[in-house]
């Protein structure tokens, strides 16, 4: 994410870049996590992999993940 998006949303962003990662991989399946800026600005994550699948015909995933923590 961006400044901008941190501030305006990602919504555009997300749904170019399954689009994209769509067309460079071919993929069975698309998995999108989230994060602590998404949540806190309230991306409507689900709503928009729900979109994308319809779309590009393939399972789009989300992970919901803010907060997590990690060790490295």
């Amino acid at each position: 994410m961006t400044e901008d998006s941190t501030v305006f949303g990602g919504r555009d962003k997300l749904r170019e870049g399954i689009k994209e990662a769509y067309k460079r991989f071919k993929p069975k399946a698309i998995f999108v996590t989230t994060s602590c800026a998404s949540a806190i600005i309230g991306d409507d994550i689900k709503s928009i992999t729900d979109e994308m699948e319809k779309e590009i015909k393939i399972p789009v995933v989300p992970v919901f993940c803010e907060g997590f923590r990690s060790k490295i």
